[in-house]
């Protein structure tokens, strides 16, 4: 049972961790991708907290109309809202997630993730975006008169990359937010898991010491149960002394009354030819009168 519960405790602290160290590998949306040769991914859309990896929030910068942008995190549950907030703070416009179309999700590219502290906050995406037009659609937030980008379209004309200034704002924003909520919420959960899983394996422990209990006791009954019918069937009498004295004054009692008597045969002539035999005499006779309420007689049989 000790080894058990010290099991738990070791998975628990590890998934406590698990947010705090980086992982050694990278998905493909958050992979460093190369400056001069952009590789364009798609996006998954986020569907709900227990089924997906990554959750996103698109923006764009009046300064730099010409690019959408995301930033992909892997805290789900407050951080998203949280930088949404703070972007819009710094004057970018985000845009909700509902009026993104399918096609509008590819297309994306990559910049380097941003990490603080061991921590991974999050990875900022872009795209190129030229079939928008003056009138800035997508800060309306309306994608349906917004052309969707092909994983493969290449723009023309203008910059492959937005402006180093955007990225950079973008990643103070990252730096300066630590999803202490999305931690703390992971951990709770986790806490809470192993803590169901201990109070289970305590309950199912108890059962199981009740069980043994019951059957011992049951055991234990069955074996009280038999000794008292065999004991029922077997009548002890009192052999002492009290015992006997009382049998001796029970007047009423008619037992038979035995005397222990010594008969001694009639002598024998002997024969001349029977003189010198080595015969011995036959054993004296006894009988029993009284045992045990007077002292043993011995009368010589005439």
């Amino acid at each position: 049972m000790h080894s058990c519960i010290i099991a738990l405790v070791l998975v628990l602290a590890s998934l406590s961790s698990a947010l705090e160290i980086s992982a050694p590998h990278q998905p493909p949306l958050l992979a460093l991708q190369s400056t001069t040769a952009p590789i364009s991914t798609c996006i998954e859309r986020f569907t709900a907290y227990y089924y997906a990896s990554y959750n996103y929030v698109f923006f764009n910068d009046p300064a730099d109309p010409e690019f959408d942008f995301t930033i992909v995190t892997s805290h789900l549950k407050f951080y998203p809202h949280t930088l949404a907030q703070w972007l819009e703070e710094r004057n970018f416009t985000v845009v909700a997630q509902s009026y993104a179309e399918d096609d509008w999700l590819c297309g994306w590219h990559v910049d380097r993730p941003v990490v603080v502290d061991g921590r991974r906050h999050g990875t900022i995406g872009w795209k190129r975006n030229d079939l928008r037009s003056k009138s800035d659609t997508l800060n309306s937030g309306n994608f349906s008169t917004a052309g969707a980008t092909s994983r493969s379209y290449v723009p023309h004309a203008g910059p492959i990359k937005p402006s180093r200034l955007t990225i950079a704002r973008v990643e103070a924003i990252l730096r300066e937010n630590t999803p202490w909520a999305d931690m703390y919420y992971f951990r709770c959960m986790m806490l809470g898991i192993g803590c169901g899983m201990l109070g289970l394996s305590f309950v199912w422990y108890g059962l199981m010491c009740y069980a043994e209990v019951r059957r011992q006791q049951k055991k234990l009954r069955g074996s009280t149960d038999s000794d008292d019918i065999e004991l029922d069937q077997i009548q002890v009498h009192d052999l002492s002394g009290s015992g006997m004295e009382r049998m001796d004054k029970d007047e009423h009692t008619e037992a038979p009354k035995f005397d222990i008597e010594m008969a001694k045969p009639n002598a024998v002539k002997l024969s001349p030819s029977s003189i010198g035999s080595s015969v011995a005499d036959p054993p004296p006779m006894y009988t029993l009168d009284g045992a045990g309420r007077s002292p043993v007689r011995v009368r010589e049989m005439v």
